[in-house]
Formats: C-alpha cells, structure tokens, sequence
C-alpha cells in the first residue's frame, strides 16, 4: 500500500479518515492512493486497486488505455450527508464516462465513481475539515467492483425479465461456414505459432550440437597429436645424434655445409667448416614448417638469426623433415636464401669463378 501526495495533503486526508498510514495499509494493503496535487502515476499501481481522491495522476492513468467502456452504468445514491462535497471538476469528465458505479450524496451530489476496472475515484473530500461520514475501509470495499461482474449481472438480470414463452420464439442464426473458416484460422495461426517455437528450439539444439561437435573433433585432434607427439618421443629416445627437450627435438652436433646450389649447379666449398649451423632444433607436430625449425647460432645463407629456411621441406612430414634436413642445410642453397653476409660471401665466390663445379642440379633433395 502507498500513499502518494505532498506532506500536506497527506496529513489532512488521515485526519478525515481517522487512521494512520499503518492501520490503513493493514486493511486495505492491495490498494494505492493518489491525493490532490499529485501529478505522477506509478507502473507498480496497476498491479493493485488505486483510489484518487482528486488527484490529478488520474490523467497519467487514463493514458495507459487500460479502461474499458462499459455498457450501462449502475447509479448509487447513499443516505448520508456528505457535506461539503465537491461537484466533479473537469478533470473527472474524462473518467466520468468509463463509470460503472456512480455514487450520489443524498443531496444528489456526486461524491465518487468507479471506473471499469474497478478503481476508486473521490472528490476532494478531506478538505472540509470534516471527518468522512461513514467507515472510510467498509466504504472503499463497498465499491471493490469489476466490470465483467457488473457485465454478468446485467446479462442475467436482462434475460431472466424474459418471458418463457418469449424464448421459444428466439431464433438464433449461425453461419456454418464462417465458423468453419474462424476456426480454421485459428488452427492454422496456432500450428504456424508452434511452428515458429519449434523451429527456434531446432535451431537452438542444432547450434549447441555443433558446438558440442567442434569441441569433440578439438579433442579427438589434441589427443590425436598428443598420441603422436608421445611415440615421436619414444622412438628419439633411441635415435643417434638427437634429443628431447620439453616439445623440441634437437639436434647434437654442429651441421657444415660443404656444397653450395647456385645457379641450378652444385660447387665443393673447399673450407668446409666456415659455413655451418649450430642448435639445430625442429618443434614436435605432425608437419613441419619452416618458422617450425630454428637454431641457436649461424653462418649459412639459409639462416637468419634463430630462423631456418628448409625450402621444399616446408609443410613435410616430421619423419621426412627429420631425416632430410641435416644433409639438407651440408648445402648451401643461394638460390632460396636470406640476404646476410654468408650470402654475400658465397655470391661472390660463385661469380669470381673461385669454387670447383661438380656438376649441374638434376634433383632437389
């Protein structure tokens, strides 16, 4: 239960009824009350019966579109003295003609109404400095009306002024085939509305589905790799020359190049421990890439800092990776290097003639 007003206005309206804010929230706690001056409507009052003693929120309420107009109106006139009652002001008139109860003085005054859905309207009645006449909770629960009830009542009462004999002649039509088509209509809108639901549930469980799909082929293919990766480690454990550490193989010993691939030809490097690659090491996945396989230090024209060119070994199988890439990086390939010194070097040698030439590149291992 609220009350809704200025202080002042509060303090007068208790004072003509009698009771404090507490007693009347224990009698009436499913009603709220809007007083004079009062402009504001609260969405939480729709929920309960209101009673507007001259307030002006009567026109914030009006506009929620809620009331319905009723088809008669049941006149009340009581047979106490309301002195002082207010004549309903223009701010009534509205809700005036949504009245399913009017209620009368017995001076025929209008001192309240109740509207279609069964919420209380009053004049200014605490004004008078005057208690209210009566009961102020029996008076409110007197007029706790609906209008479907009011509706019944005039329904029942209108045919039991009937006369007996008088049904017999009523006739009543009925068009078949409009029934038929309403309620064809109706199924059809209802199959199409559990059409709609169905279809969202579908598409709902069809993307949990795959969700849950990518999530098992995630970890089938981790497992998978998890499996492989395992084996790898188990059979290095035994190969010559590498070994694990944590999710890296390594390679043991310093790989020199004496060849060198230039120009679609094969050259001795007479030196053939100038060019070399040191920390060789090859991370553990299926397939190799070349920023896959790094090393600690260099100088060949196939490595650039930690990076490793592995040319036509790119995206190769570890196994094949493994077993080729040593003999691989013994040539020096300048026909797919990187631009640093040993390049240079090695460039310059080709072209001044300086290297032995043991013949032309028929196969690129």
């Amino acid at each position: 239960m609220a009350v809704y007003g200025n202080p002042h206005e509060k303090e007068r309206f208790f004072k003509s009824i009698g009771m404090s804010k507490r007693e009347l929230s224990d009698a009436l706690p499913d009603y709220d009350f809007y007083l004079q001056g009062y402009d504001r409507f609260h969405e939480e009052s729709l929920s309960k019966k209101i009673v507007f003693a001259f307030g002006d929120a009567v026109y914030r309420y009006k506009s929620k579109g809620l009331l319905v107009t009723p088809h008669h109106t049941i006149e009340k006139r009581e047979n106490f003295a309301f002195d002082g009652a207010v004549e309903y002001d223009n701010k009534f008139s509205d809700i005036y003609d949504y009245a399913i109860v009017k209620i009368f003085d017995e001076k025929g005054l209008h001192i309240g109404l109740v509207d279609t859905l069964g919420n209380l309207h009053l004049t200014d009645f605490y004004h008078n400095s005057k208690p209210f006449p009566v009961d102020f909770v029996e008076f409110v629960k007197k007029y706790r009306y609906s209008h479907e009830g009011v509706i019944e009542d005039k329904f029942l009462r209108i045919i039991k002024a009937i006369n007996p004999y008088k049904i017999k002649e009523i006739k009543v039509e009925f068009d078949k085939e409009r029934y038929i088509k309403e309620v064809m209509d109706s199924f059809r809108a209802e199959i199409k509305n559990m059409l709609a639901k169905e279809r969202i549930i579908i598409s709902d469980l069809k993307e949990a589905f795959d969700y849950e799909i990518k999530n098992l082929r995630r970890n089938i293919e981790a497992e998978r790799q998890n499996g492989f990766i395992e084996g790898l480690k188990s059979a290095f454990k035994l190969k010559k020359d590498w070994k694990i550490e944590g999710e890296w193989l390594k390679y043991t010993k310093r790989i020199y190049a004496n060849r060198v691939k230039c120009y679609g030809r094969l050259y001795r490097l007479d030196d053939d421990k100038k060019f070399y690659v040191s920390g060789l090491r090859i991370y553990i996945a299926p397939r190799i890439f070349n920023d896959y396989v790094k090393c600690s230090r260099a100088y060949h024209p196939n490595c650039r800092g930690q990076s490793v060119c592995i040319g036509d070994l790119d995206g190769k199988p570890i196994s094949e990776v493994i077993e080729k890439v040593v003999d691989l990086l013994k040539t020096c390939n300048l026909e797919s290097a990187y631009d640093v010194e040993a390049t240079h070097e090695l460039r310059e040698a080709v072209d001044g003639n300086m290297l032995e030439e043991e013949g032309v590149v028929w196969d690129v291992e």
